[in-house]
């Protein structure tokens, strides 16, 4: 790699999230979040149905591993990192969000590290 190319000079400032969630997952006092996305969920499963709720839409920008300095074949993939893309529509990640705000998912589920203050490990829909 060349010393004197700055590979991240037109790359996006990025913000980490490091805040943790409150005891009570179902609290209104999250900050960020609306009433009707921390919510106690209604009973029952909703089908996947991908016409009607995934929404792709492409990543506008993409780096990949030769454009870092790497060879072709350094990584699993070519691509190194890309933008922020839309996958699912509201609906979808509204079901998403209500399944993993359960009791028992946050009770049991729940994970924290000196990286990540609050994530979820091996939750699957029962």
């Amino acid at each position: 790699m060349a010393d004197d190319i700055d590979y991240y000079a037109d790359a996006p400032k990025m913000a980490v999230a490091t805040q943790g969630l409150p005891v009570d997952p179902f609290a209104r006092s999250i900050p960020g979040t609306e009433e009707s996305i921390v919510q106690r969920p209604t009973r029952g499963a909703t089908k996947f149905d991908p016409n009607k709720h995934l929404s792709y839409v492409p990543p506008t920008g993409i780096m990949t591993m030769k454009s870092l300095g790497f060879s072709d074949d350094t990584g699993v993939s070519p691509v190194a990192v890309s933008q922020a893309f839309q996958l699912f529509t509201q609906e979808a990640i509204d079901v998403m969000r209500a399944e993993i705000f359960q009791e028992d998912v946050q009770a049991n589920c729940t994970f924290s590290s000196n990286i990540a203050a609050r994530q979820l490990r091996g939750y699957a829909r029962k």
